[in-house]
């Protein structure tokens, strides 16, 4: 209900904000369910959090742009995540999934646990 009553004169972006601010709010009232805080934190951009440490030197990835290898050196910083650069380096299925039409739809894993996010 709010947000379909607060997004109707917002951009797409800001909608996509208005939503994970709103789940983290869901996610800290329930109480047998994780924060996901960090994960969050990363989704919502805040990389202040690691500005104060130096990147990674993973190499790079067949299909990468700097940017893009930017983005997996503070994702391998999460819990979940923390051996995510080699696992994309050594996955065969992570090239040809980057250049997919529809990449949603066949996600390789690339997380560590067996939870789900």
């Amino acid at each position: 209900m709010v947000y379909r009553r607060v997004s109707l004169g917002m951009l797409h972006q800001d909608k996509v904000l208005l939503a994970l601010l709103l789940m983290r709010i869901l996610l800290k009232g329930t109480t047998d369910e994780p924060s996901y805080q960090l994960e969050i934190d990363h989704l919502l951009g805040r990389s202040e959090m690691f500005a104060f440490q130096k990147g990674s030197d993973s190499g790079s990835v067949h299909g990468l742009t700097a940017q893009q290898m930017s983005a997996l050196s503070q994702l391998s910083r999460l819990p979940n995540f923390n051996d995510v650069a080699k696992k994309v380096a050594s996955s065969e299925q992570f090239g040809a999934w980057v250049l997919l039409d529809n990449p949603e739809l066949d996600v390789p894993v690339i997380w560590a646990g067996d939870n789900k996010l």
